[in-house]
């Protein structure tokens, strides 16, 4: 048999805060949003140019609106304003436009731990859905 190794890359998870507590800043001072996003900025643009294989996707809470799976529109509010922004894949050039120039402000309030199981959910999700194409041998299972 052979096997093959995989090239070593990792999935990150990025979640960010886009709220009004966020998004506030004082005179002549930049946001915390501001100063955060100049930081996934870096951080993006360094593993695109060291390595451009690791993975990465966008997850923002305090959105206006919610995108995400696990959300129910139940009245509980769980999960409310958080939007997956980017789905996890390989960090590219669009990836870093989306970072410099579409990230808005939101102006609603959400739960960091619900961002934060969304994000976990996300990447447990899709890494496993791309295990499990790179791994299938597109045989049927021994009925032993």
């Amino acid at each position: 048999r052979v096997f093959e190794m995989a090239a070593q890359r990792d999935a990150v998870a990025i979640v960010l805060d886009v709220g009004p507590s966020a998004s506030s800043a004082g005179p002549q001072m930049a946001s915390f949003l501001q100063n955060a996003v100049r930081v996934v900025n870096l951080l993006v643009q360094q593993r695109l140019f060291a390595s451009g294989k690791d993975e990465f996707a966008l997850i923002l809470f305090g959105t206006p609106g919610t995108d995400n799976p696990l959300y129910q529109d139940d009245g509980s509010g769980n999960y409310s304003h958080v939007t997956i922004a980017r789905d996890l894949g390989v960090a590219d050039l669009d990836f870093v436009r989306y970072l410099n120039g579409q990230i808005t402000p939101g102006n609603s309030d959400a739960d960091f731990v619900d961002a934060l199981l969304v994000a976990m959910d996300h990447l447990h999700t899709t890494t496993q859905l791309k295990y499990e194409d790179v791994n299938s041998d597109h045989s049927p299972p021994s009925t032993q």
